[in-house]
């Protein structure tokens, strides 16, 4: 659930340092929170909201500051993000070898793998953010986890050349968006009424997307961050 960060220091005073404290934290404005312990190799962020503007007190020298931020989702998260693609290049390419000149030869080809199992190391659950892109006609993408068998579909969606749908499953940032010649239009209406939008669990996930009808035409990529 939801809770409240509170930070507290001090700096020497100096005018336009208190100017820009009460400049840049505004209440309701969206802001992450970063650590970075470079020793400790820890890197990790919240997304949060300052409640109110900074607390500052008036000494004339050192002045104290407090500044209470919530956090919607209050597990930090790594800053480095994973990518899980459902496609892969193989090499053709070998040496030493001849090119023709009359016969079309290849580099390298991109194989399609609709299954593939993600490995999380997180302590707890974690959304995630799924990009499917379309290379031709698709109609009524989805995304199943095979271990639970939850899953997110629709019934009534068809992906031209060149459109985009995003899932996202993250908390408090849950949405599905088909991003069509540039303009985001809000899908999650379109959902089945039998989806859930799960997360990526502690271990072992194996992951399946297909499509009803042209699934070989869908790139699809998986995007999430390790929660501590």
């Amino acid at each position: 659930e939801p809770k409240d960060i509170t930070l507290e220091g001090r700096f020497k005073y100096n005018a336009d340092t208190r100017k820009k404290l009460l400049a840049v934290i505004l209440p309701g404005v969206s802001a992450t929170l970063r650590y970075i312990n470079t020793r400790a190799g820890v890197d990790v962020y919240w997304r949060v909201e300052p409640k109110t503007t900074p607390t500052i007190t008036l000494n004339e020298t050192w002045q104290k500051f407090q500044i209470v931020l919530r956090a919607p989702f209050p597990y930090a998260r790594r800053a480095k993000e994973t990518k899980v693609a459902f496609q892969r290049l193989r090499s053709l390419f070998k040496f030493p070898r001849s090119f023709s000149n009359t016969e079309p030869w290849k580099i390298s080809e991109k194989l399609t793998a609709p299954l593939v199992t993600v490995d999380y190391n997180g302590s707890i659950n974690t959304g995630f953010l799924l990009t499917m892109k379309a290379k031709a006609k698709v109609k009524n993408p989805k995304i199943l986890n095979v271990f639970t068998q939850e899953h997110i579909s629709f019934g009534q969606v068809e992906m031209n050349l060149g459109d985009i749908l995003e899932i996202s499953t993250f908390a408090n940032e849950q949405y599905c968006h088909l991003i069509r010649n540039g303009e985001v239009e809000n899908i999650f209406w379109m959902t089945d009424y039998d989806s859930e939008f799960f997360q990526i669990q502690p271990g072992e996930n194996v992951l399946k997307y297909t499509a009803e009808e042209n699934p070989g035409s869908l790139d699809a990529l998986l995007r999430f961050e390790e929660v501590l």
